[in-house]
């Protein structure tokens, strides 16, 4: 009996990861095309709360890798800020 209760919400789990899977698989081949625009290109880079006034490792790691995102001269890199821990936010 408890090997039944177990398996209903495993295979409920997997079903869902399955359809997951299917719709991800039939989206990626719709062929809607290059998804480029002409122009510069705009990577955005989310800010992480900082405890004090450095960046924390996760704004570094963000920060890398939306510089490598970087294609060309012309790309811009935005980089938005994080919720104060405050009421009002902090100057840096």
């Amino acid at each position: 009996m408890r090997a039944r209760l177990l398996a209903i919400p495993l295979l409920a789990g997997a079903g869902v990861l399955a359809w997951g899977e299917l719709m991800h698989c039939r989206a990626s081949r719709r062929r809607l095309g290059t998804g480029r625009m002409p122009g510069p290109e705009a990577v955005v880079v989310l800010g992480f709360g900082n405890r004090d006034g450095r960046a924390n490792l996760v704004n570094r790691y963000r920060v890398r890798a939306g510089i490598r995102s970087l294609d060309g001269p012309e790309s811009v890199l935005v980089l938005c800020g994080a919720p104060s821990p405050g009421a009002h936010p902090r100057p840096t």
